[in-house]
């Protein structure tokens, strides 16, 4: 595995640098073409392709040195995972009230849930 970088050719080991290069790393995830890795600060740094929008910064751009996902900087991020097209984190989140629990406090959308009653 070369951690999608370019100029890798899969016989030889590229070291990954820049941004992560002073963070202790938690946790690593890959999907098909991009890399996500997880710090022990709770911060996420994903590089790669991007088509789809897997790298989480609002775009469709290529990354090929890892960068911080700026909009994640003030949650406390757990895990991370990759798809083929997509990446997911996991955060701890403080109490919310049963009104606020039906809507996604980053995008102000509601949740589309059914409560069910069991005997």
């Amino acid at each position: 595995m070369h951690l999608w970088n370019p100029q890798a050719d899969g016989k030889l080991s590229i070291r990954v640098e820049g941004k992560l290069a002073k963070n202790f790393v938690e946790e690593i995830a890959y999907g098909a073409y991009h890399v996500a890795v997880l710090t022990l600060k709770t911060e996420i740094y994903p590089w790669g392709k991007g088509e789809n929008g897997q790298l989480g910064h609002g775009d469709t751009d290529d990354r090929n040195s890892p960068f911080l996902v700026e909009f994640l900087e003030d949650k406390q991020v757990k895990s991370v995972a990759c798809g083929a097209c997509f990446t997911a984190v996991i955060c701890l989140h403080r109490s919310v009230s049963t009104v606020d629990q039906s809507k996604c406090s980053s995008f102000q959308l509601l949740f589309n849930s059914k409560r069910k009653c069991h005997n």
